[in-house]
């Protein structure tokens, strides 16, 4: 298993914490963007890797700018790390 990259995390994290703040569920999302759920969940996990295209296709989905998804504040970054061990 290839070890998971932190900048796919940290990316991952930001949509799953977006998607949660807008009270949206991984069903909404995952048909908006024509993706399965299980996808999803790669995605907000860091196991798959966003590229460019659907980077763009998140934040309209979300309605934040794409630079949203590298922001780091500390207190969202450590509210990303309490989300991961939930769920």
């Amino acid at each position: 298993m290839a070890q998971l990259n932190k900048i796919d995390m940290l990316i991952g994290g930001r949509v799953r914490l977006r998607r949660i703040r807008l009270g949206m569920e991984r069903a909404t999302l995952a048909a908006s963007l024509n993706i399965s759920i299980a996808r999803l969940q790669a995605f907000e996990a860091g196991r798959e890797r966003i590229g460019a295209q659907f980077l763009v296709d998140f934040a309209r989905a979300l309605g934040v700018p794409p630079a949203y998804f590298f922001q780091t504040p500390k207190f969202e970054v450590s509210a990303v790390a309490v989300l991961q061990h939930k769920n």
